[in-house]
């Protein structure tokens, strides 16, 4: 996609930190206390998005992102 892999590899890290921590990360969104997890900001926001609205429009625009670049 032209852009460098970190944020990739960041988003990656990110989850699969959420599905082994032991914390209510879905808790923590709602109180505003996702700052104490050690999440980069982007990844922060699309958990916080996701939590609120039930889906991330960030994360779905990365991920039309990826299907349109690999299928060109």
């Amino acid at each position: 996609l032209g852009k460098t892999v970190e944020p990739g590899q960041a988003l990656f890290r990110a989850a699969r930190w959420v599905d082994d921590t032991h914390y209510d990360v879905e808790a923590l969104a709602r109180e505003g206390n996702l700052g104490i997890l050690p999440l980069d900001p982007e990844s922060r926001g699309i958990v916080k998005e996701i939590v609120e609205e039930g889906e991330s429009e960030m994360l779905d625009r990365l991920i039309e992102d990826y299907v349109t670049e690999d299928a060109a």
